[in-house]
């Protein structure tokens, strides 16, 4: 018997847990003690196995050489004068940022939520679109599920905390608009029901840490934390 540990947890955690080592969405920390758990290889080969098709990708092409004066046009960012990273105009340059940011984690942003959902067993199983929201390093921490009749729910994959004396805020940016909608402060982990009802399947969520209780302004005021995309799930 190996005296080497072990990830703990029920077999469909520890095989959540290697598909989140392969897609690289876990801390190095805890990628080490997978790599250290002898049980846990054939859970990767299963994995790797499983997404070798999306390991398939097109010779690079390079970008049109005005690619970024035309994205800095788009975003505003090019009419905007520098400043402290402070008020506004630091949270629309926040926002121009994810934007850009989870662009092209479309793909990846549906197979985490498909590998998160899955282990949470959600008991809505009318989801139709999703969005995995991750840290700038892509570092996952929440998913969202929306339902076909507009029904919300966020799960605390990552069972993140807010500071001591703050708080977590949801919002969402449906296309189009210019200004995030507050969603409510989230507490506590595992799912997390919306009481209001969603009437877009196309939007940009977020979670930014704020005082406690929320921003007071109704507009975000901290540091966006977290950002993803909705998807629509494959059924």
């Amino acid at each position: 018997m190996s005296d080497r540990p072990q990830i703990p947890g029920s077999d469909d955690d520890r095989y959540i847990v290697a598909g989140e080592y392969v897609l690289r969405l876990i801390p190095e920390e805890e990628a080490m003690r997978v790599e250290a758990d002898p049980s846990m290889a054939p859970l990767i080969a299963s994995w790797e196995q499983r997404l070798a098709p999306l390991l398939t990708v097109p010779a690079p092409v390079p970008p049109p050489a005005d690619l970024w004066h035309r994205i800095a046009r788009s975003t505003g960012i090019a009419d905007r004068p520098v400043r402290s990273p402070r008020g506004s105009a630091s949270w629309t340059r926040s926002i121009a940022f994810w934007r850009a940011a989870t662009a092209g984690m479309s793909l990846a942003a549906v197979v985490l939520a498909g590998v998160i959902l899955s282990r949470y067993r959600l008991e809505d199983r009318q989801a139709r679109f999703v969005a995995a929201l991750a840290r700038a390093d892509a570092q996952a921490g929440f998913v969202v599920s929306l339902a076909a009749d507009g029904r919300l729910t966020i799960t605390n994959s990552g069972r993140i905390r807010a500071r001591s004396g703050r708080d977590l805020e949801l919002w969402v940016l449906p296309d189009g608009e210019k200004t995030p909608r507050s969603l409510g402060v989230l507490r506590g982990e595992g799912n997390i029901a919306i009481r209001q009802k969603m009437t877009f399947t196309s939007a940009q969520f977020m979670i930014t840490d704020e005082p406690s209780g929320g921003s007071s302004s109704g507009q975000v005021s901290g540091a966006i934390l977290f950002a993803g995309r909705l998807s629509p799930l494959p059924q």
